[in-house]
């Protein structure tokens, strides 16, 4: 066993509420890694995540590669691994789903007390739904198309189709597996390309119709 560094702050897990709440699909599909807190860089900066393989070995280089792949495991397998990082955490790897073409898609949403604005996205969007660790964020889970990347900007907004993570904490808030991509294409990529450069302010959320009125 390699060394453990600590995770700092320690994250607690509830075994009995992951079986209960996360997806069948989800818990049954080998894409779990573990995570530990790490002090970010920087006096008062955001602790940092940082995955790690179920066997303790850090997740780094090309992601969604088979090599990397063949190192992620099943919930049950990483609840086992836990045992020997006390303090880690769960997390999903975005990316290759259970078959060709379908991707496992993730939405981050955060600092919603900075950005009261995305409550009513979040409300919107498809997919399984849950509070990040945090407590002032949300995270959606669904699986379908690849879509491009949403990266970290001023808006709160991002979304994966891959090569990224996401906390996993079992604060469900309800709502099944479904395709995120055309919510993700359709309202949060013109949201998230229109943020005023030093806003504090995210821009205003779609009308439901944006949402409810495209084709099943």
């Amino acid at each position: 066993m390699p060394h453990v560094p600590p995770s700092l702050p320690p994250v607690a897990v509830d075994p009995d509420t992951l079986r209960r709440v996360i997806p069948r699909e989800m818990q049954e599909a080998p894409r779990w890694v573990l995570y530990r807190n790490a002090p970010g860089p920087g006096f008062n900066a955001k602790a940092r995540k940082v995955p790690v393989y179920a066997d303790g070995g850090a997740r780094t280089g090309k992601l969604d590669t088979p090599r990397d792949q063949q190192r992620l495991v099943t919930m049950e397998q990483a609840l086992s691994a836990l045992q020997g990082f006390p303090g880690y955490g769960l997390g999903f790897a975005l990316g290759q789903g259970p078959t060709p073409g379908v991707q496992w898609q993730g939405i981050d949403l955060d600092a919603i007390s900075q950005h009261p604005e995305l409550i009513a996205l979040f409300d919107m969007a498809p997919g399984y739904k849950e509070r990040s660790p945090s407590g002032d964020g949300f995270h959606v889970i669904g699986q379908g198309p690849h879509f491009n990347t949403l990266g970290s900007n001023r808006t709160g907004i991002e979304a994966y189709a891959g090569a990224r993570f996401l906390t996993v904490t079992g604060n469900s808030l309800g709502g099944e597996l479904a395709d995120l991509a055309p919510f993700v294409n359709e309202v949060l990529a013109p949201l998230h390309a229109k943020k005023p450069p030093g806003s504090d302010r995210a821009p205003t959320p779609a009308p439901v119709a944006a949402v409810t009125s495209r084709p099943a």
